[in-house]
């Protein structure tokens, strides 16, 4: 696990970083007269809200949990793999769909406000849908191997 906390916190690191380019480069006056549209400016701000809150903030708590139950997990590392490589996709294609909306509504081409923003945010949320799945199998392990230690140590 501290493989998968390690790899989950250097992610967590860049998204920092460029939430915070992002957030400098959002209060210049350019990129206000680009985005200029008020449903441009919202998908704008949902996807930076987004991307704070999924690529920074979830990969630093998941890498965080990784790191304290490190000693405990006994499932496969496979496993553990997966979660982060599908975590990494599906937060990166969901916030990433909100900014494709805001360049359609921007550029004003409608198979990015409808279709492709469609597309991205479904993808992204069917990759949640699994990563249910393989928390439900890492949890499972983790309690698995807290019964073991306490039956073989009941203090």
């Amino acid at each position: 696990m501290i493989e998968s906390s390690k790899r989950l916190m250097k992610f967590s690191l860049i998204s920092f970083v460029f939430v915070f380019v992002f957030g400098v480069i959002r209060s210049m006056e350019f990129f206000k007269t680009f985005f200029n549209d008020q449903e441009a400016m919202k998908n704008i701000m949902l996807f930076h809200s987004h991307f704070d809150q999924l690529c920074w903030l979830g990969a630093a708590a998941i890498g965080a949990v990784f790191y304290v139950f490190n000693d405990l997990y006994l499932g496969k590392k496979r496993i553990l793999e997966n979660f982060i490589r599908f975590y990494i996709i599906g937060t990166l294609l969901f916030a990433l769909s909100f900014l494709i909306r805001a360049l359609g509504f921007a550029l004003g081409i409608v198979i990015f406000r409808k279709f492709l923003f469609i597309l991205l945010v479904s993808i992204g949320g069917f990759i949640f849908i699994l990563l249910i799945g393989f928390t439900i199998y890492i949890l499972y392990n983790l309690k698995r191997t807290v019964q073991q230690n306490t039956k073989s140590n009941p203090y």
